[in-house]
């Protein structure tokens, strides 16, 4: 998103506006969801996320990376979501769980169905923060530097977790009996650029 979509934006251009929210709805709702394990939960925060945004949309141009700010706000009101659920504070590093959607493979690629229930059970086996990590790197596009900015951690952190994420899903995907390892390989490759 540009400054100049943004200025137009922080004036009240609604249209605009829906074309910011049609942007980020989609990567937001993903993130959100990872965090709340609901679909109804992740809607809700995003939605507010959204609605503060546009309340507030006379101070847009303070915002030196909106995508960053957005990303942010939605993992600030998971955690608070997540805290008034169990009715105590919760930080990042006790996150009890990260919810990924399972991958789908297109059939036309030639990878068989246990080789992705392969590599579905290894993401599912992921620590939760590693889970959380690799979504946004690896799913979601995130550069290491901007995901230590949205979870508020550092680059060795996010590169630590990074490098456990794809050890062990190459010990898992990469090495199955079914499946010889240059398949496995194969797969990570096409589908998180990883190598």
């Amino acid at each position: 998103m540009n400054q100049a979509s943004i200025a137009r934006i922080s004036q009240g251009d609604q249209l605009e506006f829906a074309h910011l929210m049609s942007t980020y709805n989609s990567g937001l709702y993903s993130f959100a969801r990872g965090f709340v394990n609901s679909s109804e939960v992740a809607e809700e925060i995003i939605s507010d996320v959204f609605l503060k945004l546009w309340k507030n949309r006379g101070k847009l141009l303070e915002i030196e990376d909106l995508k960053n700010y957005l990303f942010i706000a939605v993992r600030n009101s998971c955690l608070t979501a997540i805290k008034r659920k169990k009715q105590n504070e919760i930080k990042l590093d006790e996150l009890p769980s990260y919810y990924i959607d399972r991958i789908e493979v297109p059939k036309e690629e030639g990878f068989d169905s246990e080789l992705i229930d392969a590599l579905n059970e290894a993401i599912d086996c992921l620590p939760p923060k590693c889970k959380l990590v690799f979504s946004m790197a690896k799913l979601q596009g995130f550069k290491r530097k901007e995901i230590a900015n949205v979870l508020n951690i550092s680059e060795k952190t996010v590169e630590y977790h990074l490098k456990t994420a794809v050890t062990k899903l190459i010990e898992q995907v990469g090495n199955t009996k079914k499946h010889p390892t240059r398949e496995g390989m194969r797969l990570l490759l096409l589908l998180f650029n990883i190598f």
